[in-house]
């Protein structure tokens, strides 16, 4: 998961380094602390 942000930040770190890393870091960092309201959250979105 690392290499694709970079890869991205390489490239376009003005036009998916901001709409990447945001949606990537929220969800990716709060799953260890919410996972029972993960799975529930999604499918119900």
């Amino acid at each position: 998961m690392q290499e694709m942000t970079a890869m991205t930040f390489q490239k376009n770190p003005l036009k998916e380094a901001e709409p990447k890393p945001e949606p990537v870091d929220p969800p990716n960092e709060q799953p260890p602390a919410e996972l029972p309201t993960d799975p529930i959250d999604r499918p119900n979105v």
